[in-house]
């Protein structure tokens, strides 16, 4: 009786540690899976979170390419509008020369509007503000492209009896390379703010040089120049600054964001001087010279 009162007691031993065994196995086990649950829900909020990041950084960027698109539209549509109005002048005066040259001036200004808007589709609205167009890389004559930019805004200038006078030591073959209707966005932008912050009878220098192998262009007004503070400021993205339009004109605080953008696109830098508030500002822009 006694041998079988051990053995059982030895099978209740057995049975029990083995029962705390599997007992322990299985709690492991649950362990690891809840720690490779939680492992699995780290990855996943991880990688919702780098997606959520990634979408709101789309959003921004599209926004961006909005604002930024728009307001490079409104430069030659303005510029079209105020041609538009000189013509019908014209047309009462029967200067048949100047209605000519006036319309073939609108049909220029509406084929780069054409061809902004082809490219704006062509990057279905999904990349950057400012896409690297390698595959429109070309060179061009700085020379006849100024003369083109500059025709565009004599008219807004005349308005505002500012004279815009034009200087260069370039001949028409030094070129430079890059999309020519992204630096015509830079230049248009240049003028166009240079024109808005000056005030009436003054002018505007634009002059263009070669130096060191880097073709330098300047744009100098006589308006109201600016601050250390808006020197600081100046090229960030929806900031207005101290000077304000003279002629009741719009101002968004997005063209000089785009400019810097551009100019560094296409491999060039950009600076800005003045000697302070009242005193004009001066920008130059630096583009390397096409061999």
């Amino acid at each position: 009786f006694f041998r079988m009162v051990v053995a059982g007691l030895i099978v209740l031993f057995v049975c029990g540690f083995f029962m705390l065994r599997i007992k322990k196995i299985k709690a492991e086990m649950k362990s690891e899976q809840q720690r490779k649950h939680a492992l699995i829900l780290k990855e996943k909020n991880r990688e919702l979170t780098f997606l959520n990041t990634t979408l709101e950084k789309l959003a921004v960027e599209k926004q961006d390419l909005l604002h930024v698109m728009a307001h490079d539209l409104r430069n030659p549509l303005a510029a079209i509008n105020m041609t538009v109005e000189v013509l019908d002048m014209e047309l009462e005066d029967g200067n048949i020369t100047d209605q000519r040259e006036n319309l073939g001036q609108i049909s220029i200004m509406v084929s780069r509007l054409i061809t902004m808007i082809n490219e704006l589709l062509k990057n279905n609205l999904t990349s950057s503000p400012f896409p690297v167009q390698k595959n429109r890389a070309e060179t061009f004559s700085v020379n006849r492209k100024m003369t083109l930019i500059l025709n565009e805004h004599r008219i807004a200038g005349k308005k505002k009896n500012i004279e815009l006078h034009f200087s260069t030591q370039l001949e028409d073959h030094d070129k430079i390379m890059g999309n020519s209707n992204t630096f015509h966005q830079i230049m248009d932008n240049l003028l166009s703010n240079s024109i808005k912050f000056s005030y009436p009878g003054n002018h505007v220098d634009i002059s263009c040089h070669s130096e060191n192998g880097q073709i330098k262009i300047t744009v100098t007004d006589q308006g109201q120049g600016f601050s250390e503070d808006d020197e600081r400021l100046m090229f960030g993205k929806g900031v207005r600054l101290s000077a304000h339009p003279t002629d009741g004109e719009t101002s968004t605080g997005i063209g000089l964001f785009s400019v810097k953008k551009l100019v560094e696109q296409m491999g060039g830098n950009i600076s800005a001087y003045s000697k302070g508030k009242g005193f004009g500002a001066t920008f130059i822009c630096e583009f390397k010279e096409a061999a």
